[in-house]
């Protein structure tokens, strides 16, 4: 079990919170009281964790509301996307995007994949202590899980955060979805490199592709959320 002794400063966690709550309201997220307190313990078990094992930046200490849990949830507004049924977060990490969609979007039934140990017993370690329902963590590559009969054809949305290309990334979880099902990559710079290789798919009917500029900050720092990308590949067949 991953374990971890040391609290976080008072005022730290304070701070947090009232950026990501202030965030959440502008982004006319409504949450209630238990849903604020799961936020207060991830934010909680993250600056634990990260005395450990390297789940972020440590330059992210401050910016973990900003740059990390604010950004993975407000894609959805953007889209406008009411997340339900079997949602895969594909190279899970310290939990982004899947563990802040769950709290927000209790209902879907979500599989975390990430194939570090340490990281995925931070998950397990998250998931008991939020009191998640229907999450459960894998410690495989989506590669390999993707290639097994009871993972194939069951989700009906997917998302990653920074992870591999385009083309890798559809080439690992292709056989995740059903068809008609979605997969959301958070990605940030030029994406014309990533994109041009996926014309085939396009062409061939298998995949539509949308992508979306996305910009969330809430405060002042210059650095954050600059050029990031949202595409949307929806799996039309195999």
């Amino acid at each position: 079990m991953f374990h971890v002794e040391q609290s976080p400063p008072a005022d730290w966690l304070a701070n947090r919170l009232r950026e990501l709550f202030d965030g959440l309201e502008k982004l006319q997220i409504r949450i209630s009281a238990q849903q604020r307190e799961q936020f207060s313990m991830y934010l909680s078990l993250l600056w634990e964790g990260n005395q450990k094992v390297n789940l972020f930046s440590r330059k992210d200490f401050d910016r973990l509301a900003n740059r990390h849990i604010l950004e993975s949830i407000g894609w959805v507004k953007l889209l406008k996307i009411s997340l339900s049924g079997n949602c895969v977060d594909v190279g899970s990490g310290a939990g982004f995007p899947g563990i802040p969609l769950k709290i927000v979007f209790p209902d879907i039934n979500l599989v975390l994949i990430e194939s570090i140990a340490k990281k995925a017993l931070f998950l397990k370690e998250v998931i008991q202590k939020l009191g998640l329902p229907f999450t459960t963590v894998l410690r495989e590559r989506a590669e390999i899980l993707s290639g097994q009969a009871e993972y194939r054809g069951k989700f009906n949305f997917g998302f990653a955060r920074a992870v591999s290309s385009l083309s890798n990334l559809i080439q690992w979880t292709r056989p995740f979805f059903v068809p008609g099902g979605h997969l959301f990559s958070i990605k940030g710079g030029n994406l014309a490199s990533e994109i041009k290789p996926l014309d085939v798919l396009v062409r061939q009917k298998k995949i539509k592709l949308k992508i979306y500029d996305y910009f969330i900050n809430f405060t002042a720092d210059p650095d954050l959320f600059v050029n990031r990308k949202i595409v949307d590949v929806e799996f039309l067949s195999y």
